[in-house]
C-alpha cells in the first residue's frame, strides 16, 4: 500500500508538473487571457507548497500542517473565485461578496478545531451556513449574470461552477467522515488529496482550452484586469456590480 510521504511526494510532484503545463499552455494565449492562466499557475503552486512542506517536515505538528493547508486553500480561492466572477460577468461587488463568503468558510473551520464548548459549535455549524450560501450564489446569483454573456462563457461558467461546487460537497464529506473516524487517516488523506488534485487540474484544463469564452471575458471583465484594461478601464462604465 502507498505511505502517506509517496502520496505526498506524487501528489506535490504532479501539481508542479501542472502548474509547469498551465504556464506553458498560458503563454499560448492571447495576450489579454494569460492573466487567468497565470491566475491557475499561482494556485497549483501555492497547493504544491503544502505538499512539500509536510514532506519535507514529516514531525510537524498538526495545528502547523492544517495552517499550511488553509492557507493554500486561500490562496487557491483569492485566484480561482475572481475566474469565475470574470467569466460570468458577476461584477466585483458580487464576486467580492462570494471571496469572502469562501475565505470565512475556510478560517472558520480552521477555528473551530481550537475551540469547545457553545462557541465550538457555532463555528462548527457555521461552514456549512456558508456552503450554502456559496452555492446559492453561484446557481442564482451568478447565474443571473451569465445570462447575459455569450453562450461560449455561459457554457464555461456552467463548467467550472459544477466543478467547484462538487469539490465544496466532497471535502465537507470527507471533513464529517473522518471527523466520525469512519474511516482510517490515509484513507481520509487519499480523498483529501485526490479532490484538491482534480479541482485544480480540472478547472484549469477546462478553463484553458475555452479560448474564445476567455476572450470575450477579457474583452468585457474588469476582474483581473491587464495592464491594458487598466489603462483603457473607465469607472463609470462599469456595470452589473451587485445583483
Amino acid at each position: 500500500m502507498i505511505s502517506v510521504g509517496q502520496l505526498t511526494l506524487l501528489s506535490g510532484g504532479a501539481l508542479v508538473l501542472t502548474a509547469a503545463l498551465f504556464l506553458w499552455r498560458t503563454f499560448a494565449l492571447p495576450a489579454a487571457c494569460r492573466r487567468y492562466g497565470f491566475a491557475m499557475v499561482v494556485a497549483c503552486g501555492g497547493m504544491s507548497v503544502t505538499y512539500f512542506v509536510t514532506l519535507l517536515f514529516p514531525s510537524l505538528e498538526t495545528t502547523i500542517s492544517d495552517l499550511i493547508r488553509f492557507l493554500s486553500y486561500t490562496v487557491i480561492w483569492a485566484a480561482m473565485i475572481p475566474i469565475l466572477g470574470a467569466v460570468a460577468g458577476a461584477g466585483r461587488r458580487l464576486t467580492a461578496l462570494l471571496l469572502g463568503i469562501v475565505m470565512f468558510r475556510v478560517w472558520v473551520t480552521y477555528a473551530a478545531g481550537f475551540v469547545d464548548g457553545a462557541l465550538g459549535t457555532i463555528l462548527t455549524l457555521s461552514p456549512f451556513v456558508a456552503l450554502f450560501a456559496g452555492i446559492y450564489l453561484l446557481y442564482v446569483s451568478f447565474e443571473r449574470t451569465s445570462a447575459s454573456t455569450s453562450g461560449e462563457r455561459r457554457l464555461l461558467f456552467s463548467k467550472l461552477r459544477n466543478l467547484v461546487v462538487l469539490a465544496w460537497i466532497a471535502l465537507v464529506i470527507n471533513g464529517l467522515i473522518s471527523a466520525m473516524a469512519l474511516v482510517d487517516d490515509l484513507v481520509s488523506l487519499v480523498t483529501l488529496v485526490y479532490v484538491e488534485v482534480v479541482l485544480l487540474v480540472g478547472f484549469g484544463a477546462i478553463l484553458l482550452r475555452s479560448v474564445d469564452a476567455l476572450e470575450e471575458t477579457a474583452a468585457a471583465s474588469t476582474i483581473l484586469p491587464s495592464r491594458d484594461a487598466d489603462a483603457e478601464f473607465d469607472p463609470e462604465s462599469e456595470t452589473n456590480l451587485a445583483d
